[in-house]
């Protein structure tokens, strides 16, 4: 977590959260995340985690949206790379953003 808005220490709406990339598979890995309430999704977001990243701030993502007003969401981050016009995914982890 990057900002932690009530110091709880757990994911929860208006927060700010950041990932902690490490593979072998690739030198070119990215990030995606997405919430959903109720099924819908409230928030999605991608990024990457390299040095050459031509927007690294995106790496700091805020659990928020105009979609997104409060409330809890389950939330997947997917840990993937492109290997020409294919995409590779990896791994993901699920959370649940508090209210």
């Amino acid at each position: 977590m990057v900002t932690d808005v009530n110091g709880n220490g757990l994911p929860e709406w208006g927060d700010s959260v950041a990932f902690d990339v490490s593979t072998t598979a690739t030198n070119q890995p990215n990030v995606s995340l997405t919430c959903s309430q109720s099924g819908t999704v409230v928030y999605g977001a991608e990024t990457g985690y390299y040095a050459s990243y031509p927007w690294p701030w995106t790496q700091v993502m805020t659990l928020s949206s105009g979609a997104w007003q409060g409330g809890a969401a389950n939330c997947t981050a997917k840990l993937y790379y492109f290997s020409g016009t294919s995409t590779i995914n990896l791994t993901s982890m699920s959370f649940t953003a508090g209210a």
